[in-house]
This record gives structure tokens, C-alpha cells and sequence, in this order.
């Protein structure tokens, strides 16, 4: 039986892969990628920022691989290097659990947000690192132009919205990404825990209930 934990972490599943639905929907429409292998923010995982609920599907596939000691020693002797990432050397690599990604690692570079400009209208600004920037100029331009309810943008405000899920004021909260995915771990290491000594007690009570039987 799936404790609320693990259902929840299932509900988040479902919104980031609508999530996912939406930021590839985008790229291909704009043709605006990211560079393959690149991965200069996992580099700087400080700035970038996740809810541990969002960490969730990943916290529980790891524990369930039996990697939770693993990531939580990689978390603290590697504390600025994303610890899903594998290296390749310099900017290169790869994401270990790309699968179960954060939305952050979903919309940055495949959406847009909405700001106002000097005069104060409200116009899209394209999520988009540097790289992008020079090498699809007339893409992003012509993104940043279009109308803020044009059906072709990705606006990751409204996105990110989706995430109405209550259960915990604890894993609603932003933090760095390894940090959250520290919370998340331990959490369940703790949930799973805490369900693995009520199954004993429910055994014992269970053995001692046919013996008075007998």
C-alpha cells in the first residue's frame, strides 16, 4: 500500500510531465534548444532553486534504488555541483536523473516569463541563458514580441502554478536544489521508517492475537 507520501510524490509526477508536455511543445515550435551536454547551472546548483515537494518523484526513486546514503554524502562533500549530475569535464555532462527533473530544470531555457516593460505594458521575456541569446537572436525576438496570451508561449509562471498541491508547508518551500532534494530524502527515509515500524508492531500484535487463540 502507497503511504500519502509516496501518492503524493505520484501526483507530482503528473504535473511535471505536463510541464514537460508544454516547455517541448515550445521548443519545437520556436526552435530554440538548449546546447547539447551543457551544463554550466549544475555547475552553480546554488542558483538554482526548487521546492522539495517538486523533489519528491526523485527522492523516492533513488531510495528506492538504495542510492539515499549515496546522494546524501555526494550533497555534503560536493555542496555546489548539483549531485545528479554526472561530469564530463568542464561544462559537459549529464543528469543521472533527468527523468525526474525539477520544473526549473524543465522551463529555463524553454519558456517565458512576464514582465513589464518601460512602459508598462507586460511583455514576455524568454528564460534563456547566454548561449541561447547569441545563437537564436531572431527566435527569441521574435518570441519576446508576441502578444503575452499568444498560444504559442510557454510562460513558466503559470506553470509553476500547478503545483496546488497541500500537504506540507515544509516541502513548499524554495531552496537550493540539492537542499531540497536533502529534505526530500530524508523525509522519506524518516515516512519510510516510521511505516516500516507500525508493519512490526501490526506483525507482533498479529502473532500475539492467534496465540491466545490457540
Amino acid at each position: 500500500m502507497n503511504s500519502r507520501l509516496r501518492n503524493l510524490a505520484l501526483d507530482v509526477e503528473i504535473t511535471l510531465k505536463k510541464i514537460a508536455a508544454e516547455t517541448t511543445s515550445f521548443s519545437e515550435t520556436s526552435n530554440i534548444s538548449c546546447l547539447k551536454g551543457c551544463s554550466a547551472c549544475c555547475h552553480n546548483s546554488d542558483n538554482v532553486w526548487a521546492t522539495p515537494l517538486e523533489m519528491l518523484p526523485m527522492a523516492f526513486d533513488i531510495f528506492d534504488r538504495g542510492l539515499a546514503g549515496k546522494y546524501l554524502d555526494r550533497i555534503t562533500s560536493e555542496p555546489n555541483r548539483c549531485t545528479a549530475h554526472e561530469d564530463h569535464g568542464g561544462r559537459y555532462g549529464r543528469c543521472m536523473e533527468y527523468k525526474h527533473r525539477p520544473s526549473i530544470c524543465r522551463l529555463f531555457g524553454s519558456s517565458v516569463r512576464l514582465k513589464h516593460n518601460p512602459r508598462g505594458e507586460t511583455v514576455p521575456e524568454g528564460l534563456f541563458c547566454n548561449w541561447q541569446r547569441d545563437h537564436f537572436k531572431k527566435e527569441i525576438e521574435q518570441i519576446e514580441n508576441l502578444p503575452v496570451d499568444h498560444k504559442d508561449l510557454c510562460v513558466a509562471g503559470h506553470l509553476s502554478n500547478q503545483f496546488n498541491i497541500s500537504f506540507s508547508k515544509n516541502l513548499e518551500v524554495e531552496m537550493p536544489i540539492n537542499k531540497s532534494l536533502q529534505k526530500a530524502l530524508e523525509m522519506i527515509m524518516q515516512n519510510e521508517h516510521y511505516i516500516e515500524m507500525q508493519m512490526q508492531v501490526q506483525h507482533k500484535d498479529s502473532e500475539v492475537h492467534q496465540s491466545t487463540k490457540i
